[in-house]
C-alpha cells in the first residue's frame, strides 16, 4: 500500500470518527429531550390527578353537613390543614386537609415524582391574590418535581363554594 493510499485510509477513518461523534452526541441530546418531555407530561398528569382528588372533597370541614352563607364559621386561614385523626390522604374529607401535604410516587422508568400542595384562601374576584381572611374561594398550589425535569412544574387551581 502506498503512502497516498495510507493517507486516504487515515483521512477516511478520521472523517468516520468525527461523523460518529456528531451522531452519538446528537442522539444523547434527543434522548435527554425525550425524557424531559415525558417527565413534564407525566408530572402534569400527577398534578391534574391531585387537582381532581382535591375537588372531590368538601369545601371546608364546616360544609360537610351544613350549607354556609357566611364565611364566619369556615376554618381560619392559620388553621388550614388536616384535622386530628386524619392520619393519611385517604381520610381527608375537605379541601384544606391537603395544606402542606407532601408525598412521592414512583412512575414507570422516570423514577420518583415528588409533589407538595399548599392551600390558601384567595380573593373572590382576583384568585391570584391570597387572602388572610376567610373567603368562599380556596386556591391549591401544587408543585411536582422529577430528576428528568429542568424545573419544578407548578399548577394552580381555584375552588369556590
Amino acid at each position: 500500500m502506498g503512502s497516498i493510499q495510507m493517507f486516504l485510509v487515515i483521512g477516511g477513518l478520521a472523517l468516520l470518527s468525527v461523523l460518529m461523534l456528531i451522531y452519538f452526541s446528537t442522539s444523547g441530546v434527543q434522548y435527554d429531550t425525550k425524557n424531559s418531555n415525558e417527565a413534564v407530561i407525566t408530572a402534569t398528569g400527577v398534578g391534574q390527578s391531585l387537582i381532581e382528588e382535591i375537588a372531590s372533597k368538601a369545601f371546608d370541614e364546616k360544609t360537610l353537613l351544613n350549607v354556609m352563607s357566611k364565611t364566619d364559621s369556615l376554618t381560619p386561614a392559620a388553621s388550614l390543614g388536616y384535622e386530628s385523626g386524619e392520619t393519611n390522604r385517604s381520610l381527608f374529607d375537605d379541601i384544606d386537609d391537603f395544606d402542606e401535604y407532601t408525598s412521592a410516587d414512583t412512575l414507570g422508568g422516570l423514577g420518583i415524582f415528588n409533589y407538595s400542595i399548599k392551600i390558601h384562601y384567595a380573593q373572590k374576584l382576583n384568585p391570584d391574590m391570597l387572602s388572610l381572611s376567610k373567603t368562599f374561594t380556596k386556591r391549591a398550589d401544587i408543585d411536582v418535581a422529577n430528576s428528568y425535569m429542568n424545573d419544578t412544574l407548578k399548577l394552580t387551581y381555584v375552588y369556590t363554594y
